[in-house]
């Protein structure tokens, strides 16, 4: 699935008036959630809500996992190095 997010970000100058009793007023709640409702308020009234209505839905596409060799695997991870030291490091010599 190719999905991304896409940010959009407002700027409140708080030392404008208008603007920071927006701020105040949006302070408490989930910004983004309350931003995407305005939008789709904004749409509805515009009467351009409908229009995306009708759109087919996009297909989901599944996901499917990758074959993997365990072989190949196991292989892979007897390669790597321990990260435990072995049995004869700092012995001291006779």
């Amino acid at each position: 699935m190719n999905y991304k997010k896409v940010p959009k970000s407002v700027g409140f100058n708080t030392k404008n008036e208008r603007d920071r009793k927006l701020l105040k007023h949006v302070a408490r709640r989930n910004f983004s959630g309350y931003v995407k409702n305005l939008i789709e308020a904004d749409m509805k009234a515009k009467g351009k809500w409908e229009e995306f209505e009708k759109l087919p839905a996009p297909k989901k596409e599944q996901k499917k996992e990758p074959e993997v060799n365990k072989f190949d695997a196991l292989k892979d991870k007897l390669k790597r190095p321990s990260k435990t030291p072995g049995p004869f490091i700092n012995q001291p010599k006779d």
